[in-house]
């Protein structure tokens, strides 16, 4: 799967619901690879999903997650 730059976010169809991860960053990162697996995604753009995610803080993480789902 090649994944376009510019096209946001990258799954469109997979959306994840943040209602009670209270701002948790491992929660977060949980609920959205877990829909991800859910979804088919391949382990190896979930691991990128991973590296990209953590790379800096909090704000990062949300970032990368809205370029990669839909958050509800």
């Amino acid at each position: 799967m090649v994944i376009s730059d510019t096209q946001y976010p990258y799954f469109p169809d997979i959306e994840v619901d943040l209602d009670g991860t209270y701002g948790n960053a491992t929660e977060i990162m949980f609920k959205v690879t877990k829909e991800m697996e859910k979804n088919n995604v391949p382990s190896s753009e979930i691991r990128k999903f991973i590296r990209e995610s953590t790379r800096k803080d909090y704000v990062n993480l949300m970032q990368v997650c809205m370029r990669w789902v839909n958050i509800v």
